[in-house]
């Protein structure tokens, strides 16, 4: 005999018994759907690190992992970026995020700030070219008197007799009106700014160096290092909202506070995937059912379908608990695909029942011979399938 012809055989043979014990066999399925429901709700876990779809003892992967341990400040990273109108603003700012988020050990495991710290506040003359050190000296120098005063002094009074003494300075000819351009300009903003009820404080960029600030100049910026829960779909979820509420809490005119960095972005992937996984799960039964009413014109046929179908999501998935552990990432398209795999085969039996039940006549004659004919290819492609998906167990995958 044929491999074929055995095949079609016991595939004829496990209808009939199905025939002859109907009830027994919807209480059967009934009931492992149900616990593989159990099963999945209760078992259910995520893995969302990424690095690990990956076999850990690739080359490239050992690299990267000593480069994570020789730089660590430069995995998992948060990067805030603060723009104010100048740039004791942003600093300001800036250290009072930074204070705001190491208060929250259990969210952030490091938090620190790149260009703020004792090097900066002393060395940052290097960074600039010898031209713009030499011409931000000689401002310097004659700014002396003025920085002195309102040393000195650093209140209302002391701009006053500051701005005093550089008038009588100009009525002697020992300065000029051009020469303290900038100062007044500074403090002028600052002044109207209080006339009308806000606080602006003198640009003590524009009086140094004589020009605006760049946008560069004005933007500080904030790195931190997350406690990040792969449990979860979005692991920095919850640093994320931590940052938002304490930029939300130092909000000011003109200061704008963003995020951005790896952990950030793949959180927001990985929200827009999560997002769109209902959506899609409903799509595809929708238009499921849609082709099923094309190609069968029976709601006799078409529902007993879908149950299957959706039965045989719950039953996947709990076998992907019992014999993985947990899903990841990738798992979440699984859905989708499942459902095309599997009611391919509900169309061809269908298909094949309507044809030998037209020639039969009565049920179950047409489905002893849809099995008969039906069951060999789909017995091969149902094994095809089983095994091809089988093959990734045993990968990181």
């Amino acid at each position: 005999m044929k491999l074929d012809d055995r095949v079609a055989r016991a595939v004829a043979a496990l209808v009939g018994a199905s025939l002859r014990h109907a009830r027994l066999v919807v209480a059967l399925f009934a009931a492992l759907t149900l616990a593989a429901g159990w099963v999945t709700v209760t078992r259910f876990e995520l893995n969302s690190d990424v690095t690990q779809l990956f076999p850990q003892d690739l080359p490239w992967r050992l690299n990267e992992r000593a480069m994570d341990v020789a730089f660590p400040d430069r995995i998992d990273v948060i990067a805030v970026v603060i723009d104010a109108p100048s740039g004791a603003a942003a600093s300001r700012t800036a250290e009072a995020l930074a204070q705001a988020l190491r208060a929250q050990p259990q969210i952030f495991r490091n938090v620190r700030r790149p260009d703020a710290g004792t090097f900066f506040e002393q060395h940052a003359a290097l960074f600039l070219s010898l031209d713009e050190v030499r011409d931000l000296t000689e401002r310097l120098i004659e700014a002396q008197p003025l920085l002195g005063s309102l040393a000195a002094d650093p209140s209302l009074r002391g701009v006053a007799e500051l701005l005093r003494s550089a008038m009588e300075g100009v009525a002697r000819g020992e300065a000029s009106l051009s020469q303290l351009a900038s100062p007044m300009v500074a403090f002028s903003a600052a002044a109207e700014a209080a006339l009308a009820g806000r606080v602006a404080e003198p640009d003590w960029n524009l009086m140094m160096t004589g020009r605006a600030a760049s946008a560069l100049e004005t933007r500080r910026f904030v790195l931190a290092q997350p406690v990040l829960d792969f449990s979860e779909l979005e692991a920095g979820h919850s640093a994320t909202e931590a940052i938002r509420a304490a930029a939300a809490a130092l909000a000011r005119p003109g200061i704008t506070i963003r995020i951005t960095g790896n952990i950030p972005m793949a959180d927001e992937e990985f929200a827009t995937l999560a997002e769109g996984a209902v959506e899609n799960v409903v799509l595809s039964l929708g238009l499921t059912v849609l082709l099923l009413w094309m190609a069968l014109r029976s709601w006799r046929l078409i529902w007993p379908l879908m149950v299957l179908v959706v039965a045989g999501l719950a039953w996947t998935a709990a076998f992907g608990v019992l014999a993985v552990g947990h899903f990841n990432p990738l798992s979440i398209a699984f859905a989708v695909l499942f459902i095309g795999l599997g009611v391919d085969f509900g169309i061809q039996y269908s298909v094949q029942y309507r044809a030998e039940r037209q020639a039969a006549g009565a049920l179950a004659p047409a489905l002893l011979a849809a099995a008969r004919v039906a069951g060999p290819g789909m017995t091969l492609a149902a094994m095809a399938c089983t095994l091809s998906f089988f093959a990734f167990i045993p990968t990181d995958y």
